[in-house]
């Protein structure tokens, strides 16, 4: 192995063992290149190295890695032996970039145990997707729907989005809002140190879609919307755009920054009156649902958004969306609302008694969730109680003539915020 690597190394720029000329299994070495490669079973040599330390002895191809400066960058053109020229490179990520955790939860949109796709139109404020809520001040307006996207945003990473569009148009009177909005549990962003001396700047990211061409808006609100930082974002029409907003840390107001209360909550603006809309990017002493003269999309008859990709993190940088596990997500998500079955068959039950089951939860809530039995397949038995103590799930009932009993209830237990 040695022998063949003194054999096979060189000292020029680019410079690979010839197609053919080396046997299978052959190592071989690019000092100016800072590149180890292999002779394949065709004979032809193959680089090793995918990523490498920029050198300015090297050529570079297009497409090439390197590091450079703590940052990952791909090279943009043909580059041969010269000093690093950031022109001639697109930066990827930054050593931080991987660490920017998202205080959103389903900021991808592709858990929705409510509707598993299904369009809705909501009769009143209504979660959609988990986490995602939609504030209505008027019944009907607007329909929402997880949409499953095509193949030019799969392939950066979106399969999913929530799709939001007008019912019926509607021009919101005074103090009436429409927002769709995620509210943050207070433990999520202690470390923001909103409301003190130290607070740090914060940074919201997204991908959006607008059917109108326009400026929209939306906002930050604090837990009684005493403090909002109103938010605006340019859309072309019918185009997906990166949007990334930065937010100087709020060091006036009062921010709860611990329990499992609201901390705070990130709004998009579907339209409001223009008393709950103020100044783009500065703090306000008032409860701001978005941008003043921002598109209002329940005003437009047929008007959509579409909304993926959503994170919020403290800092200056938008740094990369927080890739999950769908196990992860889904366990994040049942925090605050889940869905189950309790079943149980008894023989002898005694008429007129009472009969109990409880299962675990499979993921701890919150707190203590509202339960509600969604199916009710159950028989000889009747007035149904259902129960969350923060371990157990539980229902009860009433036996009806002494036998066998079924007890079979399909529930959704809420823990929202």
């Amino acid at each position: 192995m040695t022998t063949r690597l003194q054999t096979l190394r060189s000292s020029t720029p680019g410079q690979a063992p010839a197609s053919g000329s080396r046997l299978p299994g052959e190592l071989w070495l690019n000092f100016a290149d800072l590149q180890l490669g292999m002779i394949d079973a065709s004979k032809n040599a193959q680089r090793l190295v995918a990523v490498r330390y920029f050198s300015t002895g090297a050529n570079y191809a297009v497409g090439d890695f390197v590091i450079q400066a703590g940052a990952l960058y791909v090279a943009a053109t043909a580059i041969s032996s010269s000093a690093f020229v950031p022109s001639q490179w697109t930066k990827i990520a930054t050593a931080a970039d991987m660490s920017g955790s998202n205080r959103l939860l389903n900021g991808d949109m592709r858990i929705d145990q409510r509707n598993n796709g299904a369009a809705i139109t909501p009769t009143g404020s209504s979660y959609t997707v988990d986490r995602w809520k939609l504030g209505m001040s008027q019944l009907s307006k607007i329909n929402a729907q997880r949409g499953v996207l095509g193949a030019g945003m799969i392939a950066q990473g979106w399969p999913y989005a929530l799709n939001v569009s007008t019912a019926a148009a509607y021009t919101p009177a005074a103090s009436e809002a429409f927002v769709l909005f995620q509210p943050i549990e207070a433990d999520m962003i202690s470390d923001f140190a909103w409301g003190t001396a130290g607070a740090q700047p914060a940074t919201l990211s997204f991908m959006a879609l607008g059917s109108i061409a326009g400026t929209y808006g939306g906002s930050i609100r604090n837990t009684d919307n005493s403090r909002s930082y109103p938010f605006s974002f340019a859309l072309a029409a019918s185009a997906w755009t990166k949007v990334v907003v930065a937010i100087p840390g709020d060091t006036a107001g009062t921010w709860v920054l611990s329990d499992s209360g609201v901390g705070l909550t990130v709004g998009f603006d579907l339209g409001a009156n223009a008393n709950l809309r103020g100044p783009a990017n500065a703090w306000a002493s008032a409860n701001y649902s978005g941008v003043t003269g921002a598109v209002s999309m329940v005003a437009n008859a047929g008007a959509s958004m579409s909304f993926t990709g959503v994170k919020l993190e403290i800092g200056s940088t938008a740094t990369l969306f927080n890739r999950q596990s769908l196990a992860k997500s889904m366990a994040d998500c049942q925090r605050y609302y889940q869905v189950g079955q309790l079943y149980s068959v008894a023989s002898g039950q005694v008429g007129g008694q009472s009969m109990l089951i409880s299962s675990l939860c499979p993921i701890q809530m919150r707190a203590n969730a509202t339960m509600v039995i969604t199916t009710n397949g159950s028989s000889n038995i009747s007035s149904l109680v259902l129960a969350h103590n923060g371990l157990n799930f539980n229902v009860s009932g009433s036996v009806g003539v002494t036998g066998l009993v079924t007890l079979n209830a399909i529930f959704s237990a809420s823990a929202e915020l």
